[in-house]
C-alpha cells in the first residue's frame, strides 16, 4: 500500500477494485466482530487524497452528458467507474450510520455541475450516478469533511453550495417525467398493517437511486431545522413528517424489492430516522424488517434496534 501511494505510475484500478470488496466484507463482519474499525474505508480515503487529479477526472467523466461518452467505453474505464460509484455509495452509508466527515476528498467545485439542464442525453444509469454524486456533495456540506483542502475551500463557497444543492432536490420535483418515478406505486394502508408503501421499479439501479434521493431529502430536511422561536415546534414536525415519509419509501423500496443493496439501505434509514416514528404498529413493522435484514441479509441491526427500543420506552 505505502509502495503504490509513493510510486505516481502505478496503476489506478487494482486497489481501486479491491479496496470497496475487502470494505464490504468488513461491514458484513461486524456480526462477528462486534465493531465496525473501518479500516479499508480510511484507506480508500487515503487512496483518493493520494491520487486526487486521477479522481477529480474519474467523477467528470461519470457525469459527462456530451455524445462522446454514449461511445463502447473501454473495459478498464468500465470497471473502474464501477469502483468509484460502490465506494462512494459506501461512503455514503459510513457517514450516515456513523455521523462523521467525509473522507473521500470531492472536487471542491464539481457540485456546480449538478443542475439539471443540458441532461437530454442522460439514461436511467446516468442520472442513478448524478443523484449519487448529488447525494455525496449532500453529506459533505452537512457533515463536513475530513481533508484541510475541502474544509478551506468550502469556508468560501458554503453559501453557494448548499443554494445548488437545494436547488437541485427543487428541480427534480418539477422533472416531467421523472426519471425515476417507478411504474406502480401503491400508497401504505395502516387499517391492513401495511405501514410502507409498496414502490416497483423495473431495474434495479433506479431502487438505489431513489434511495439515495431520498437520504439527500433526509439531510436537507434536517440541516433547516428551527430550534427556537414562534413556529419552531410546528417548523420541527413538519421536518419529522418528511424524515418518516422518506424512510417509508427507502424501507418500500427495499422490501418491494429485497435486494441487498436496498435492504441496507433501508437498515441505514432506519437507524438515522427511526426515533421519529411513535406508531406502536409502525415500530413493530420497523422491528421485523430489521430482523429480517440481519436474518437473511446478514447485516447487523442489534445495535439500532437496542437503541430504538430504549427510545421508543422512554416516550
Amino acid at each position: 500500500m505505502i509502495d503504490y501511494l509513493n510510486n505516481p505510475q502505478d496503476p489506478f484500478d487494482d486497489i481501486l477494485i479491491a479496496l470497496p470488496l475487502l470494505r464490504y466484507h468488513e461491514q458484513i463482519d461486524t456480526q462477528l466482530t462486534g465493531s465496525d474499525s473501518e479500516t479499508y474505508s480510511n484507506t480508500l480515503g487515503s487512496i483518493f487524497r493520494a491520487k486526487q487529479p486521477s479522481f477529480t477526472s474519474l467523477l467528470s467523466a461519470i457525469g459527462n452528458t456530451d455524445g462522446s461518452m454514449k461511445l463502447p467505453l473501454s473495459r478498464e474505464f468500465t470497471l473502474r467507474r464501477s469502483a468509484c460509484l460502490i465506494a462512494l455509495k459506501q461512503e455514503i452509508t459510513s457517514v450516515l450510520c456513523y455521523r462523521r466527515p467525509f473522507r473521500i476528498s470531492l472536487p471542491a467545485h464539481y457540485y456546480n455541475g449538478l443542475a439539471l439542464s443540458q441532461k437530454d442525453q442522460y439514461d436511467d444509469y446516468d442520472w442513478t450516478n448524478h443523484i449519487l454524486i448529488w447525494c455525496a456533495y449532500v453529506l459533505k456540506y452537512y457533515y463536513g469533511s475530513e481533508s484541510d483542502t475541502d474544509i478551506a475551500e468550502d469556508a468560501q463557497t458554503r453559501t453557494d453550495q448548499w443554494q445548488s444543492l437545494k436547488a437541485f432536490e427543487e428541480q427534480w420535483k418539477l422533472l416531467d417525467p421523472n426519471p425515476l418515478d417507478p411504474f406502480f406505486y401503491q400508497e401504505r394502508d395502516p387499517g391492513r398493517g401495511q405501514f410502507f408503501p409498496v414502490v416497483w421499479q423495473a431495474y434495479d439501479h433506479k431502487v438505489i437511486g431513489m434511495q439515495q434521493l431520498e437520504f439527500g431529502r433526509m439531510v436537507i430536511a434536517a440541516h433547516g431545522r428551527r430550534i427556537l422561536g414562534l413556529g419552531a415546534a410546528a417548523a420541527t414536525r413538519a421536518i419529522e413528517e418528511q424524515l418518516r415519509q422518506s424512510t417509508r419509501i427507502i424501507c418500500g423500496l427495499a422490501l418491494s424489492h429485497r435486494i441487498q443493496p436496498a435492504m441496507t439501505g433501508a437498515s441505514t434509514a432506519i437507524s438515522l430516522c427511526g426515533e421519529c416514528f411513535h406508531d406502536p404498529g409502525e415500530q413493530a413493522a420497523i422491528a421485523d424488517l430489521m430482523a429480517t435484514i440481519e436474518r437473511e441479509y446478514a447485516w447487523s441491526t442489534s445495535s439500532v434496534m437496542d437503541s430504538l427500543y430504549k427510545s421508543w420506552n422512554s416516550l
